[in-house]
């Protein structure tokens, strides 16, 4: 077997069935794990494969609305005026309103309540996501901002440590060298052990 030979033999082979992330990660493997050159080769497959546009499709609109919500939620946390939103303010119990003299009355007068928008503005348009549901400060029930806030602290504990990993393995490494030249994989795995292990 000669070396091209072999090099086609370890190539996984592009098949009818791949999806959009095994394509992904076919070209990102092919490519050395390059980014850049893995995203030439991703948009030059995508433009031969039709099946795969929807799926590109939703990618993209996620990345970019993703983009814009972490962008608003910036400018939020920076006091910047990022306009307003109405909110449906729901009736939390009916059976409270005045007007409920029967089941339909009831439901309609909740109805009326439920279509009563607030507006939300400033810090109130602060989002969070909570087991898949989308919400703004502004709209959200202490329970749920009890749940986030135990969520932000479990990954604030997990940002800081691995910061911490990171200024040990610049403080080991030797200037101007690539890491692997300066640090073996264990000390690696023992500086990040010690780093998650470490209070915060």
């Amino acid at each position: 077997m000669t070396a091209a030979n072999a090099t086609a033999a370890r190539q996984p082979k592009v098949g009818k069935n791949e999806d959009i992330y095994g394509m992904a990660r076919r070209v990102y493997d092919e490519r050395g794990r390059q980014a850049g050159a893995a995203v030439e080769a991703a948009i030059a497959q995508l433009r031969r494969r039709p099946a795969l546009h929807e799926a590109a499709y939703k990618i993209a609109a996620e990345t970019l609305i993703g983009s814009v919500v972490r962008s608003d939620r910036a400018a939020v946390y920076r006091g910047a005026d990022i306009g307003s939103v109405a909110v449906a303010e729901p009736a939390t119990n009916v059976t409270d309103l005045p007007s409920a003299r029967s089941a339909a009355a009831t439901e309609a007068s909740a109805a009326r309540l439920r279509r009563v928008a607030v507006r939300l503005t400033g810090l109130y348009l602060a989002k969070y996501r909570l087991n898949g549901e989308e919400f703004f400060l502004g709209n959200a029930t202490p329970d749920q901002l009890r749940q986030v806030a135990e969520q932000r602290r479990t990954q604030g504990a997990t940002m800081v440590r691995e910061a911490r990993w990171l200024d040990k393995i610049v403080a080991c490494a030797k200037e101007g060298q690539p890491i692997h030249k300066s640090l073996t994989l264990k000390q690696l795995e023992r500086m990040q052990r010690e780093a998650l292990a470490s209070p915060v």
